[in-house]
C-alpha cells in the first residue's frame, strides 16, 4: 500500500457495528419456538418470506404480478396464496422461458404452505427467518451508521475519534430499533440512539466516562449535526453497472423520474464514484447520500451500496465511453 492510500484510510472514519449479542439473543428465541407453540409464531413465520429474493426473481423472468404474489404472502392465507400460485403458474406455463427460476420459487412458496398453521416453527425455517430479521436490522444499523458519517462531516475539527453501534436487543418485533453509540476508547461518551417513524433520534442524555474537554466539546458539535441533519452535499453523483436483465428497470425508472414520478433503486445494488469501463451498459445516477454507504475505498475510486428497499433516485441517464 503506498503512503498515500496509507494516510487515506488512516483519516478516514470508521464506525464499528457489533450486532453479537443482538445475534445470540435472536436465535436462542427463534429456536425456543421449535419447542414450544407461542402466539407470536404466525406473525414471525412471516419472515420466511424473503421480499427481496422474491423481487429479483420475478424481475429476472418479468412476471407481472410479483407484488399481488407477495402480498398474498404476507397474509397467511393459505386460499390466497394457492390463488396467486395458481395464476404464477399459469403464466409460466405460456409466457416463461426460464423454468429453473419458476421451480425455485415454487419450492419457497410450498415450503411456506406446509408449515402455515402449524403453531411451533419447524427447525429448518428457523435458520431461513433468523437470516431475514437479520437482514432488516443490519439494514436498520447501516442507516444510522450513515447519518453518523455525515454528521462527522459536518463536525468541525473532528479528531477522528472511534466510535462503535452497539445494537439493542428489542423488546418486541425482533428487529433493531435501538443502539448504544459509544464516542470515544479508553474514556469515552455513549448515548442511545432510536429509530422511529420520522428519523432517528437522540433518546437519552449523553453518558460520560472521565472524558476530556476536547473530546466534551467534539461530541457536543457532533451530536448537534446529527440532531439538525445536515441538509447540505445531500445528493451524491454515481455510477452503475447493469447488465442486460436489468436495462428495462432502469429505463422504466428513467420514464418514471421525466413523468413526474417517485421512483427508487433497491436494496444492495453495488455504485461507484468514477466511471469504468464495462461489459455492461454503464448509468449514472444522482441519489441522496442517506440511502447509501460506502464499503470499499481505494485511493479515489470509492464503492458504495444502496441500504434502503426503495432509495429515492433524483436523476438518472444512460453514459457511454465517459472519462
Amino acid at each position: 500500500m503506498s503512503f498515500k492510500k496509507y494516510m487515506e484510510s488512516k483519516n478516514q472514519q470508521k464506525i464499528i457495528v457489533d450486532m453479537e449479542k443482538y445475534k445470540e439473543n435472536l436465535h436462542a428465541e427463534l429456536s425456543s419456538f421449535v419447542m414450544k407453540p407461542n402466539k407470536n409464531v404466525f406473525e414471525v413465520r412471516k419472515k420466511f418470506i424473503d421480499n427481496e429474493y422474491f423481487r429479483s426473481i420475478f424481475s429476472k423472468i418479468n412476471y407481472p404480478y410479483q407484488e399481488k404474489f407477495i402480498i398474498a404472502l404476507h397474509s397467511n392465507d393459505f386460499v390466497k396464496i394457492t390463488k396467486e400460485q395458481d395464476r404464477f403458474s399459469i403464466w409460466v406455463e405460456n409466457f416463461c422461458d426460464d423454468k429453473l427460476m419458476s421451480e425455485e420459487i415454487n419450492e419457497k412458496v410450498y415450503k411456506y404452505q406446509v408449515n402455515i398453521e402449524n403453531p411451533n416453527l419447524e427447525s429448518d425455517e428457523v435458520d431461513e427467518i433468523y437470516k431475514n430479521y437479520l437482514k432488516e436490522s443490519e439494514f436498520i444499523l447501516n442507516q444510522m451508521s450513515q447519518e453518523l458519517k455525515i454528521a462527522v462531516e459536518h463536525t468541525k475539527n473532528w479528531n477522528n475519534h472511534k466510535i462503535s453501534i452497539e445494537a439493542i436487543y428489542p423488546s418486541e418485533n425482533f428487529v433493531v430499533c435501538e443502539a448504544m453509540i459509544t464516542i470515544g476508547e479508553v474514556f469515552n461518551a455513549s448515548f442511545m440512539y432510536e429509530k422511529t417513524p420520522t428519523g432517528n433520534i437522540v433518546k437519552y442524555s449523553i453518558e460520560e466516562d472521565n472524558i476530556s474537554d476536547k473530546l466534551k466539546n467534539d461530541i457536543q458539535n457532533f451530536i448537534f449535526q446529527l440532531k439538525n441533519k445536515p441538509k447540505h452535499d445531500k445528493f451524491v453523483q454515481l455510477y452503475v453497472s447493469v447488465p442486460v436483465s436489468e436495462i428495462k428497470k432502469y429505463e422504466n425508472i428513467k420514464r418514471d423520474l421525466a413523468l413526474g414520478i417517485d421512483s427508487g433503486l433497491p436494496n444492495n445494488i453495488i455504485l461507484s464514484n468514477k466511471y469504468f469501463l464495462s461489459e455492461n451498459e454503464m448509468w449514472k445516477i444522482k441519489i441522496e447520500k442517506k440511502f447509501v454507504q460506502e464499503f470499499l475505498c481505494e485511493g479515489d475510486f470509492i464503492q458504495y451500496k444502496i441500504i434502503s428497499d426503495n432509495a429515492s433516485v433524483r436523476s438518472i441517464e444512460k453514459v457511454k465511453n465517459e472519462k
